[in-house]
Order: structure tokens, then sequence, then C-alpha cells
């Protein structure tokens, strides 16, 4: 080793892929059904534990499985269901950098827009990262590996209309959907026993065509070395490395792909461009959109309250509110309580429980507003929702839905009040339905 290589960073190969999951949850899944759907999708995910990532030198993390603490030992484990699958994006390949130099690459995935939006909930979680691998050396028996976890928001029509997601089976990714972009390294500080050089234009010219050059060289170098059989034995020993754990990279399928030629594939590419920001001013106009919805509360035949609300969809981090008309009638109203809440919804075909109980055992609450109205006529609320919550979305296996329950403390003349009690539900028609006007 030289003096220069002193202090020099080197790394063999680094590759990036992105990778999606959904986990299903046997307390509120049907074990049968579970496994009918994971032997019908061709999987063999396992039971799960959590991973934790520790840091090591260089920036990179090395992966290593952990059981889960929170978990105990009787709780019924989690099962993995794929939803993408990408083809690896080659990053680098026997890179070295000095002290103070830095290597940038700008990575661009387009996703597919059949994928169902990130979600976290209890019955259900569906999540997505992007997974970057790098070897130190070829001899090296390990990998470091960084997840990085990222949102999906669900697409949404002109009209406010989203589509139901059916999880028929994982979503590939050709090569042909990321595209790489090099940069040359640049150094914060000057390295030893170098002196800064003169430049001119002649030589910016010359060292802008250089690195267009390089960073042509390096893609056609990346092309390559990710159809290699070199690359297809690496992802085999670290899927075999980490086939204990349930986070665990996915194994990539190169072969048997009918994908898009490179000609559809850019016009895909365009068209994707083109509609960029378009679901996001779909969601802001349709809750921009004024569209009055009434409905009443009845006992016995009499009307008790008519609630009223400004507009039948809200924006995630939106105030929802209304007002509350209390009719002259033989029944007292003595309270009023609103909750903005959500529930999970799960397949007749796949609930262990019935809707209610389900609905009961996942219900998020949000806000909430209680109110003592024994003089009052009319009342208002106003509730606010989370930004970051989760949008509604339906697919066939588990849905996510938002209502607002709204419940009445009543009584008759002669009866105690605590006897009577009113409640109502609004659908998620009526209130937040869609996510952040923002994608991902």
């Amino acid at each position: 080793m030289t003096e220069d290589d002193l202090g020099v960073e080197r790394l063999a190969i680094g590759f990036a892929e992105a990778s999606g999951s959904l986990s299903l949850s046997p307390s509120y899944i049907k074990p049968e059904q579970m496994e009918l759907l994971i032997s019908n999708r061709g999987t063999n995910y396992a039971a799960g534990r959590s991973a934790t990532t520790s840091p090591v030198g260089g920036g990179l993390g090395s992966w290593a499985p952990a059981a889960n603490a929170a978990s105990s030992a009787n709780s019924r484990p989690q099962r993995l269901l794929p939803l993408l699958i990408s083809s690896p994006t080659v990053l680098f390949s026997e890179l070295a950098m000095a002290p103070g130099e830095s290597q940038t690459f700008s990575l661009r995935i387009q996703l597919p827009k059949s994928l169902p939006p990130s979600f976290r909930g209890r019955a259900a979680c569906i999540s997505y990262d992007l997974v970057i691998i790098a070897k130190r050396s070829m001899l090296d028996q390990s990998s470091h590996v960084v997840r990085i976890p990222f949102r999906v928001l669900a697409r949404v029509g002109y009209n406010g209309s989203s589509e139901t997601f059916a999880f028929g089976g994982p979503v590939h990714m050709l090569p042909s959907h990321s595209r790489l972009t090099f940069q040359e390294s640049t150094s914060v500080a000057t390295p030893r026993n170098t002196s800064p050089s003169l430049t001119n234009d002649a030589g910016e010219l010359y060292q802008a065509g250089l690195a267009s050059a390089t960073s042509k060289a390096v893609a056609v170098a990346c092309e390559q070395l990710a159809k290699s059989d070199f690359l297809q034995s690496l992802l085999c020993s670290v899927d075999a490395d980490m086939a204990a754990d349930v986070q665990s990279v996915p194994s990539i399928e190169f072969s048997a792909q009918n994908g898009p030629s490179t000609a559809e594939a850019k016009q895909c590419r365009d068209a994707d461009k083109a509609e960029e920001g378009v679901s996001m001013r779909n969601i802001q106009a349709v809750c921009r959109k004024r569209a009055p919805v009434s409905f009443s509360l009845s006992q016995d035949g009499c009307t008790v309250a008519s609630v009223w609300l400004p507009k039948r969809t809200y924006q995630l981090g939106d105030l929802v509110s209304g007002k509350i008309d209390l009719h002259a009638s033989p029944i007292n109203v003595y309270q009023v309580s609103i909750w903005l809440e959500s529930v999970e919804t799960v397949g007749d075909q796949f609930a262990s429980f019935s809707q209610g109980r389900t609905h009961e055992l996942t219900r998020k609450v949000y806000a909430e507003h209680h109110e003592f109205c024994r003089d009052a006529r009319t009342l208002g609320f106003s509730l606010a929702s989370l930004p970051a919550a989760a949008a509604s979305f339906a697919s066939s296996i588990v849905s996510n839905e938002w209502m607002l329950r709204i419940e009445l403390i009543i009584g008759k003349p002669g009866l105690p009040s605590s006897d009577m009690q009113l409640s109502a539900r609004g659908s998620d028609s009526d209130v937040a339905k869609f996510g952040k006007a923002s994608t991902n």
C-alpha cells in the first residue's frame, strides 16, 4: 500500500432496488385463507421478526436480524406478501474515494400505477423501501444493506375516483423503469501532496467533455453488469444469508419477464412525466368543490336532530366542520358527542370477526367533540384531521374508511337520560377521503 492509498475508501460494488410488501395479521385474517392466498401467489414467506440496522464506518449500515422485544411469545406472527419486486440498478463498481471526497448518484424510479398506498394498520400493513446494498470486497461473505422507507400515495382520478386494489400478485419492475445519473466526485478539502490546478475556458470545456464521456461509459458498464451471471449469483447469495428473516431483500427474477420494449418504455416515461402532479390537482379540485350533505337522526319516528356538512370530501389536514340543529320535540337532547375516526374493513372471505367487531378493534380516533346542549338549538363543531394519517382506500382484503361517529344522549319526560342513547355514523364519502396533496 502506497502513501496515496492511506485513508482511501474502496467499495467493490453497490446497487439499489425498490421493494414493497403486504403484512397480514392472523388475528384479523383467517389463517386458512392466508395460507391459500400465499400459496396462490407462489411465495414462500415465513413468519417474521423485526430487523434493526446498526451503523458502521463508511456511512453504510450492517443489516442484522433481531427479535422484536415488544412481541410476546404467545402472539401469532404476521405473514408477508411481496407487492413490488424490481430489478437491481448498479450504482457503482470498484469505487475508490480519498478523504474528503464524495460521490453523488441520482436514481429515479418510476413506480407502477397499480401499487396500493402505504398503510400501517392493525389488520394489515403496506410498506415500501429503497434497498441499497454494497460490498467492500467480492470475497466478503456479508453485505452492507440500508433500507430507506418511502411513502406511496394513491392516485385519484379527475372526478375523485380511485381504483380498488386486488393484490393479485407482486408487480415486477424492469430495469427500464429506473434511471441513474452519475456525477463526478467532488472534494471538500484539497487532498494531501496536491495543489489546486489552474483552470481556463479550454480546460473547463475539456473537463465537461470528460465528465460526459465518463458518465456514458459508467452507464454502459452498469447495464452490462446488471445482466451478468456474477450479479445474479451475488443476489442469490444475499438472499440466502437473509432467508431467515422476513425483512430480507426479495428474490430477483431476471428471466421470464415479458416487459415493454425500449421505445414503449420511453413512451410510458414521457406519459408519466406529463401526468406528474395530475393526481395532486385532482385532489385539490375535488376537495375545494362545495357539495353540502345533510342527514337526520330520529328516534321512534320523531326527528331529534339534523346534521349538516358543507362538503362531502376532505383532504388530510383539513378541518371537518359542520353544524347540528336540534329539533323541538318531546325528546330532550342532553349531550352531543362527535368523533372523527378511521376503521379497517376486512373482506368477508378473509375476516376472522364480524364487520362491527373488526371496526371496534381497529378504530383510530383522531379528534372528538363533546358538548352539553340542554338549552341549545344549534351546535357547531370543527374537527382536525392529521396530515400524516392514512387516507381511505379499498381492496379485496383490507380497506381503510374514514367516518364521523355522532352520539346523542337523549331522554323523554319521566325517564332518566341515561336510559336512552342515539348514535349515527357518516360513511367515508362524507368525511376525509383523500391523502395529502403531494406525491412521493
